[in-house]
């Protein structure tokens, strides 16, 4: 498995926190995708690999920081 870049997980918590900001909400997958420009399956993977490492709580549905 490819090592995930550790500046992408960066600006996808960054990401996730100011939408929450705005909005009073945790942002979709496909909304993560789309600002960082990945693929809906690479976020996903990032946002799994983030939670392992405890910058976010992420059960597969719902996304806290």
């Amino acid at each position: 498995m490819r090592s995930k870049s550790p500046e992408l997980m960066s600006e996808i918590k960054k990401y996730i926190e100011d939408y929450y900001l705005q909005n009073r909400q945790s942002p979709s997958t496909t909304k993560i995708a789309e600002a960082v420009g990945i693929a809906r399956g690479t976020a996903y993977k990032y946002l799994v690999e983030m939670a392992e490492k405890n910058m976010i709580e992420y059960d597969g549905q719902e996304i806290r920081t």
